[in-house]
């Protein structure tokens, strides 16, 4: 999905709500099944490639509510910290903000919901639409985007083929940073795991955990 600057027509929000209709009436199985017979080239996993949140929620709804409330006419990471911090003693913190803008805006692009242009971040025409979509839209639309996620879509290629070890993907981050983050890749990959639309459970048999799925 690309970026929307500035606030959408009504024109175009039913173009893209028209389009992830689409998106979502694809099986899940579908999906699986195009991965599976996708060629995987690039399986080096970058620091980057694996998500860090405080709150998932201010990564998608809240983020989507959030920006559009504020014109969604590009944002530093620090506005769009002091935005969704709603502790009073931490939203004038200056680093504080910083951070978890940027955790939560890059998580926000992982799923497909934001992106930048010009060290400016925006939504894009899906998290722009995201707090239009029913719940059940909004599940199914993420468990798809997590999907296309380097992290998920490598480790899932490769338990379709042997047994995998969480673990050994994400090597690049240090001891203490992968215990940081262990909730949030288990987060990620339980948008794929309780999809409620097609039992991947042949796929998560193949991965083992260490607390990570």
């Amino acid at each position: 999905f690309s970026i929307q600057e500035g606030v959408m027509t009504e024109n175009e929000k039913y173009r893209i709500l028209m389009l992830i209709e689409q998106l979502i009436a694809i099986p899940f199985k579908k999906y699986i099944q195009f991965l599976n017979s996708f060629n995987m080239i690039d399986k080096l996993i970058n620091a980057a490639d694996i998500i860090q949140f405080s709150n998932f929620e201010d990564a998608t709804i809240n983020l989507s509510k959030t920006l559009i409330l504020a014109g969604n006419n590009g944002f530093s990471w620090e506005e769009v910290g002091s935005y969704l911090l709603r502790n009073e003693k931490c939203k004038n913190n200056k680093v504080s903000n910083t951070k978890y803008g940027e955790n939560h805006l890059k998580t926000g692009k992982i799923l497909g919901l934001t992106n930048k242009v010009s060290n400016k971040w925006y939504l894009t025409k899906l998290g722009y639409v995201y707090i239009d979509l029913t719940e059940s839209q909004q599940k199914k639309i993420l468990s798809r985007m997590a999907l296309k996620t380097k992290l998920v879509s490598t480790v899932v290629y490769d338990s379709m083929r042997e047994d995998v070890e969480i673990l050994d993907y994400i090597d690049v981050l240090s001891e203490s940073t992968k215990i940081r983050r262990r909730a949030n890749i288990k987060k990620l990959f339980s948008l794929i795991k309780n999809n409620n639309e097609y039992d991947v459970s042949f796929i998560f048999d193949s991965i083992k955990g260490g607390g990570y799925i």
